[in-house]
């Protein structure tokens, strides 16, 4: 059993695998033992424990366990980790004794396992004449690697490569990590398409070159290649290989504290398997719920991991009705600022310092926009437009000189906000003004009658527009604005978006980002189906009106709740929203036709 970690940093995984392996020949040996003849590779400790001899954790040691990584240091830690473990129980463990035990036993040279270079780049990088060209510190830096020569013992005979490749490879974008070696990789991996993430690499790397004929692969890698659009190529070619064996997705349960990512083991085979498994589990690996995949559903399109009862769900929903888009005139995309800390202020310090009110406009954030309400405007956006022909015109410097305090304000900050950039262009060039939005939408797109969503949130939270100014970006705010000959009420349609239906479809539809956060911009919305009213059918029109006053009824409450101050006050009001959203589920489950199964369904995966 080969097993290699090709991006092994200090060994951890490495030291994970050796001890499965100690574990499992210590038991297969004892299997095999008697009361009267115990096989040589074993002993008995001082507690009467069993243990497997130095020797054999030796021979375990430099037969099965391989590891290479860039940085020659980390190769030093790994090997020194695998050697304290083959002493590890022998001793009390303090240092003196570890020392002790190096300089009397004997223990392997793991030159031959552990390596440094570069796991992705081949002695083929060479080929192109310029890179023969490169400085001593460039040649080191990317450390060319050449694995078969490398490991003569494992890429020889009848059935060449690592039975086994683990590891946890690099979750960087390899755009700013190996810009010099970008075109290498264009060249050489199905996967290096857009902007890709070096563990694309790893996985292509181990399936196609290193695993034998029937290696297994395992490695935890972010989830978000599941939907991400630089990762269509990662998944065109596990699907088309049908090297997908098992995906345990651990959503939006923290695997490593201190990463931004979410996680999930990509297990791969080379054998072709009927359907691969998924397994959704919690961060302790207690698996919640199992399920075949079908090959169907896998391509390079985004990857959608339901059980069949859920997928059967979403395929109905989506064939019945059309979708968010086909009623919607556009989504709105709202104002970039490019200098938020600059340009928008609070309400009290712009009275403070005494900023002309008429070049001042609300603004609303992502974190300002909950379902049926918006948080207090009290952030104030230095907005140097006036408004012609139902359209925003950026103010001439001498009519901003007029606004004597404004104009000093952003004079003193003219240096920063003339260095803006967006998309590669300065604020002038897209503004006309040095002092000019960076991106700025239509008028009519704020005073259109429209519904608003923060872009990134951990549920619905969708609420009437307010008229006023809203940021752009990941932070920021999407409007959804129907088309006028849209017959639903906007009321109606903010309900549907609100409810436990919609939006367990739409955090289902969504890669998940930082602190459970779910996509709600405009690539994800416009899939969402929305029931539309058969206005001649009298009992369809019935729950129309329904809707609508159910939803009138939370937007009432909700600001009722926000005005009350006292906890005597807010509890029965969240009693009455409570009950409200309860009323708008029960009518989404009626309009939709969902069955008892399928409602059990949604209110299982929301209350979780």
């Amino acid at each position: 059993m080969k097993i290699v970690d090709p991006a092994c940093g200090s060994g951890s995984f490495l030291i994970g695998a050796y001890q499965y392996l100690l574990d499992w020949h210590r038991d297969r040996y004892l299997e095999d033992g008697a009361d009267d003849k115990w096989p040589k590779q074993l002993y008995q400790g001082p507690g009467g424990e069993w243990r497997l001899t130095i020797d054999e954790k030796k021979r375990i040691l430099t037969n099965n366990i391989f590891g290479v990584d860039i940085d020659p240091q980390a190769g030093e830690v790994t090997k020194l980790s695998l050697l304290l473990k083959v002493l590890e129980g022998e001793t009390d463990e303090t240092l003196e004794s570890q020392l002790r035990l190096f300089a009397e036993r004997a223990l392997p040279d793991l030159d031959d396992n552990i390596k440094c270079g570069n796991s992705l780049i081949g002695p083929d990088f060479y080929d192109n004449p310029k890179m023969l060209d490169l400085g001593d510190e460039e040649q080191y830096r990317i450390n060319v690697f050449d694995w078969k020569s490398a490991f003569p013992q494992i890429f020889s005979g009848d059935n060449p490569g690592f039975d086994a490749v683990v590891g946890n490879p690099p979750w960087l974008m390899a755009g700013y990590y190996v810009k010099d070696s970008l075109k290498y990789f264009r060249n050489h991996f199905e996967a290096a398409e857009k902007k890709f993430d070096m563990y694309y690499l790893f996985i292509e790397q181990a399936c196609r070159r290193l695993l034998s004929q029937n290696g297994l692969f395992g490695m935890i890698v972010p989830n978000k290649f599941f939907h991400t659009e630089a990762a269509s190529a990662l998944r065109k070619l596990l699907s088309t290989k049908k090297w997908v064996r098992t995906i345990v997705d651990f959503e939006a349960e923290k695997i490593f504290p201190t990463a931004t990512n979410y996680s999930c083991l990509l297990f791969l085979d080379s054998e072709t398997i009927t359907n691969p498994r998924c397994l959704k589990a919690r961060a302790n690996l207690e698996i919640k719920k199992e399920f075949e995949i079908p090959w169907s559903v896998l391509g390079a399109d985004s990857w959608y991991l339901y059980d069949q009862p859920t997928r059967k769900l979403f395929r109905r929903l989506e064939g019945l009705w059309g979708d968010l888009e086909s009623l919607s005139r556009r989504f709105g995309t709202g104002v970039q600022s490019g200098a938020d800390s600059v340009l928008i202020v609070d309400a009290s310090e712009a009275e403070a310092q005494g900023l002309e009110s008429e070049i001042l406009r609300p603004i609303l954030k992502g974190k300002d926009v909950r379902r049926y309400h918006t948080s207090d405007k009290t952030r104030l956006l230095i907005f140097p437009y006036e408004v012609r022909n139902d359209e925003f015109v950026i103010l001439t410097e001498k009519l901003l000189r007029q606004r004597d305090v404004v104009y000093k304000f952003l004079l003193d900050n003219k240096k920063r906000l003339s260095r803006r950039v967006w998309f590669g262009k300065g604020a002038k060039e897209l503004s006309g003004k040095w002092y000019g939005m960076m991106y700025l939408d239509s008028y009519k797109s704020f005073t259109a009658p429209h519904i608003l969503t923060p872009s990134l949130s951990d549920r619905s939270n969708f609420t009437l527009g307010t008229g006023d100014l809203f940021a752009t970006g990941t932070a920021g705010v999407t409007s959804i604005i129907p088309k006028s000959e849209v017959h639903e009420d906007i009321k109606y349609i903010l309900g549907i978006l609100n409810s436990s239906l919609i939006n367990f479809y739409a955090i289902s539809h969504s890669p998940v980002f930082s602190g459970g956060y779910y996509k709600f911009s405009a690539p994800y919305l416009k899939y969402i189906p929305i029931r539309t009213i058969d206005f001649s059918d009298s009992e369809d029109e019935m729950r129309h009106s329904r809707m609508v006053e159910l939803v009138e009824r939370m937007l009432v409450l909700q600001e009722k709740l926000t005005e009350a101050k006292i906890l005597g006050e807010r509890t029965p009001i969240q009693h009455q929203i409570d009950a409200t959203d309860r009323q708008i589920d029960r009518l989404v489950y009626k309009l939709y036709g969902l069955s008892d199964e399928e409602i059990a369904i949604v209110e299982e995966a929301t209350s979780s």
